[in-house]
């Protein structure tokens, strides 16, 4: 919980508590969908220096083909964030995951954005005046290259994007061509670019469609765009309570009984989001 460190209303004693429970009841929903979590312990550096550590998810992109374990490493610019990799590697270590370093630029994996439906990866560039990038064009390309070593099949999809803090807090894909995303992160899905092409041409998404369609990407209300991340495990939603329009649009997909609301208040004040309190591992098939 060092993140808490950043905020001083979220530091107060009633606040990290809060938190507290907010975070266990994310791990009891992952259990809840099949998934047993691999608790990453407090890091030796101590608090203060990793306000964002408990974000684990923009740090390492893990997946596994044929059999084999491989973790892409995030390239973060800022040296606290850069700090984390060292536990996170340690991790990937002792669950037999190889990783892989992005040598070049600068990345953070919450700007990875997975639709394996058809076998693309968005990587999320930051744009926009006077912002300092969390993932820069040299990163987008350095992740690219990585990821078709081991999956030369996925065509790597780059999109520019003026939100914060990544384009995955603003943009995921909960289905088969069907998308949330949430119009404050000005993504310029008009100008998707190929990073790496696959075994098939890149199609889309780039529909536009309004909430209660089957495909597309469909864009809430601004009021609800902090609900757009959503997590998608094992055909089981997670999606941030309190936001009625996101929550009929996923269970539409996944239905009632598959999607689990939680209160993520405590973490959006660190502009934290669904997914960012684990990576999650994914196996690639035919």
């Amino acid at each position: 919980m060092d993140l808490l460190r950043r905020n001083p209303e979220c530091g107060k004693e009633n606040s990290y508590q809060k938190i507290l429970r907010q975070w266990c009841a994310y791990v009891e929903a992952l259990r809840e969908a099949g998934v047993e979590p691999v608790i990453l312990e407090d890091g030796r550096e101590g608090s203060p220096m990793h306000p964002d550590r408990s974000y684990v998810q923009d740090q390492i992109f893990i997946v596994s083909v044929q059999g084999r374990k491989y973790g892409i490493l995030a390239n973060p610019g800022h040296q606290a964030r850069a700090a984390e990799l060292a536990d996170v590697k340690a991790m990937a270590s002792k669950s037999g995951i190889e990783t892989l370093q992005i040598e070049m630029g600068h990345i953070e994996i919450g700007d990875i954005v997975p639709d394996w439906h058809n076998k693309t990866v968005f990587v999320g560039i930051t744009a926009g005046e006077g912002k300092v990038p969390r993932t820069d064009d040299a990163g987008a390309a350095g992740f690219a290259d990585v990821l078709g070593r081991i999956a030369p099949e996925f065509t790597v999809v780059g999109l520019k994007h003026e939100g914060s803090p990544h384009l995955g807090t603003h943009f995921t894909v909960i289905g088969k061509d069907i998308a949330l995303c949430d119009p404050n992160g000005k993504i310029r899905f008009d100008m998707p670019y190929v990073l790496r092409e696959g075994q098939l041409p890149f199609k889309g998404l780039t529909q536009f469609a309004e909430p209660g369609a089957q495909e597309g990407i469909i864009m809430v209300p601004e009021s609800e765009g902090y609900a757009a991340n959503v997590l998608v495990v094992n055909g089981f939603a997670i999606v941030p309570e309190g936001y009625d329009t996101v929550a009929k649009i996923v269970e539409s997909v996944y239905g009632k009984e598959n999607t689990k609301l939680l209160d993520f208040s405590e973490s959006r004040e660190m502009d934290g989001s669904s997914t960012c309190w684990s990576a999650l591992h994914f196996e690639l098939r035919e």
